[in-house]
């Protein structure tokens, strides 16, 4: 059975605007759209808040969870650095081609990570289980911000609320 996946853009919201009477230039509609999810982001982000969506969608906010030490997180910074050092000194990695070479992931080991998280609980919609919400990332995502908010804020961890 084949996933269906519908990707709403910008334009699909615009017209729907438009033709259900929305009256403000696409220029104008869209720079009210960046500013509110800006803001809205910034609140998550910043002050530990809760987004309810709205709509019957739930909420969105940002929470701690233990970590899963059968799925652990690879730190890909640390590792592409390890990797780059290991390779300068001339020492094999190891690969599955390359068993006996020196391991160069490197895994995260706090006891909780802090993500985005959509109470889908709280979510009204038929068929949620096949929704799901995924941060931007990128220079300008959302993901990025929240890590660069936790790396210049070391008590940044205490404004969120732990979900199991």
């Amino acid at each position: 059975m084949q996933k269906m996946v519908a990707n709403y853009i910008f334009k699909d919201i615009f017209n729907f605007y438009t033709q259900n009477g929305g009256t403000l230039s696409h220029k104008l509609f869209r720079e009210v759209c960046v500013r509110f999810n800006s803001a809205a982001m910034d609140e998550i982000i910043q002050d530990g808040r809760t987004l309810n969506m709205g709509c019957n969608l739930a909420t969105i906010q940002v929470v701690k969870s233990e970590l899963d030490y059968e799925r652990q997180r690879i730190d890909w910074g640390e590792s592409i650095k390890l990797k780059k050092k290991l390779q300068g000194e001339g020492k094999p990695l190891y690969s599955e081609q390359n068993p006996t070479g020196h391991k160069w992931l490197v895994y995260y080991t706090f006891d909780t990570f802090i993500h985005f998280y959509w109470h889908k609980s709280r979510c009204r919609l038929p068929n949620k289980g096949v929704y799901r919400f995924n941060a931007t990332r990128g220079e300008a995502g959302n993901k990025t911000r929240l890590k660069a908010f936790l790396r210049s804020n070391p008590l940044a961890h205490t404004r969120y609320d732990k979900v199991d």
